[in-house]
């Protein structure tokens, strides 16, 4: 069971208080070479990333663009295998991941998938990590003001839903969709290395998904790929996705 698992239903019934919690500091890590050896093409990004993993002060990254371009593949291998991450995807709650960041004072990376469609009161404890490297936390059943130095990672598909001041504190990469020949490339890189498939079947995979299902998100691969045993399983799922779409 991952972390957000456990935490979905938490609920603090009692008084909490900062100075119970002890201020941690540390160090940080060494990025293995092949942190992101299944994201292809942005050389350049990897290396930011793992500059920014591995820096002593906390680094800010906001990677828009449309649905499907490797935006979630990013935070997903840093939550595989850095420690002291956090994911939080748009199906956590508020006193979930308020509660989290309370709890766990050695947390150095929290990585936010759609941040955008987190609430009001969230964000604002996360712009005040962000300005001043403090977890401010003013509720009944919470309170909390300490030195919390956190770099966030987060994915967003509509930067205009974000307020000008957050969107200042990050660094902001766009990235674009891909071409077909960049899709069917990576795809089928990422289905023989990733799942040990043949290229053939890879490529049955990707071509599958482009055209029947008209996407270019390459989560829509990963999906199939994790389903079909053989080459006879794609036409099935592909068609039964299809078949029971809203």
């Amino acid at each position: 069971m991952n972390l957000l698992s456990k935490l979905s239903g938490f609920f603090i019934s009692e008084n909490l208080d900062s100075e119970n919690v002890e201020e941690q500091e540390i160090s940080k890590q060494e990025v293995k070479e092949d942190l992101f050896k299944y994201i292809y093409e942005h050389d350049k990004l990897k290396i930011i990333f793992r500059n920014s993993i591995e820096s002593e002060e906390p680094i800010h990254i906001l990677l828009t663009g449309s649905p499907g371009t490797a935006k979630s593949l990013f935070l997903e291998a840093i939550s595989d295998n850095v420690k002291h991450s956090y994911f939080i995807n748009n199906n956590s709650t508020g006193a979930g991941i308020i509660s989290y960041l309370y709890s766990h004072p050695e947390l150095q990376y929290l990585l936010i998938d759609e941040i955008e469609k987190l609430k009001k009161e969230e964000l604002s404890v996360l712009l005040s990590i962000m300005e001043n490297q403090r977890l401010v936390i003013t509720k009944k059943t919470m309170t909390c003001n300490r030195k919390q130095k956190l770099s966030i990672f987060a994915t967003c598909n509509n930067k205009n839903k974000l307020a000008p001041e957050m969107i200042s504190r990050f660094l902001n990469f766009h990235l674009k969709e891909y071409s077909f020949e960049e899709f069917i490339k990576i795809s089928t890189n990422i289905v023989t290395e990733r799942f040990n498939r043949t290229q053939e079947f890879a490529q049955k995979i990707a071509l599958s998904v482009w055209y029947k299902l008209n996407s270019k998100d390459i989560r829509d691969v990963i999906k199939v790929a994790r389903l079909a045993k053989k080459e006879e399983d794609v036409d099935m799922i592909i068609g039964a996705i299809q078949e029971y779409r809203e």
